[in-house]
């Protein structure tokens, strides 16, 4: 794997598409063992489309799969601390177990946001899901009950994540060079 450039920053390989498959092949191994025919799954686009796709390929359960859209980036390097509501779910949500598909968590807003939102929906149990993660950013305590990978405060790219809407389609991720 090559460094790439997007605009005007270079990224370099930092997990390699082998890699980001075991992940997820365990991910869905663990996902698989939920308990209930009723479950709710709920992609956060855009950036988790890439790894909800690969993640719900591999577990053979006639799950609803339902989509929604938030913004917290708004085109930089870091989160803008506000998270902003593009799109709402369609499914119905009161009285059934939801399992939110992120592609990372930095900060942990955006996870509050979503338990906060769904809880007010009427969930009866909120699960997540998230391909990276960022310990040393968090401010908050909501509990991740699947993580992919632990990863240091770096800027990502790849498997759906972006920068100024590029990199997405890149089946592997790449950092932020110094």
């Amino acid at each position: 794997m090559a460094s790439i450039l997007l605009h005007d920053k270079v990224f370099k390989p930092y997990i390699d598409r082998k890699e980001v498959e075991a992940i997820i092949d365990k991910m869905a191994s663990d996902i698989a063992k939920i308990d209930d025919d009723d479950l709710l799954v709920v992609i956060v686009l855009n950036g988790s489309m890439f790894f909800a796709t690969a993640l719900l390929q591999r577990i053979e359960r006639p799950w609803e799969i339902d989509t929604m859209r938030l913004a917290s980036y708004h085109g930089g390097l870091q989160s803008s601390g506000q998270v902003e509501f593009l799109l709402d779910v369609k499914a119905k949500v009161s009285g059934r177990n939801v399992l939110l598909v992120e592609d990372i968590v930095d900060t942990g807003r955006t996870l509050a946001f979503l338990y906060d939102h769904f809880k007010g929906l009427g969930a009866q149990k909120i699960m997540t899901a998230t391909l990276l993660h960022k310990p040393s950013q968090r401010i908050n305590d909501m509990p991740i009950d699947y993580i992919g990978k632990n990863i240091d405060d770096a800027f990502v790219v790849g498997f759906g994540l972006d920068y100024r809407e590029l990199g997405r389609n890149l089946p592997a991720i790449y950092v932020l060079e110094d």
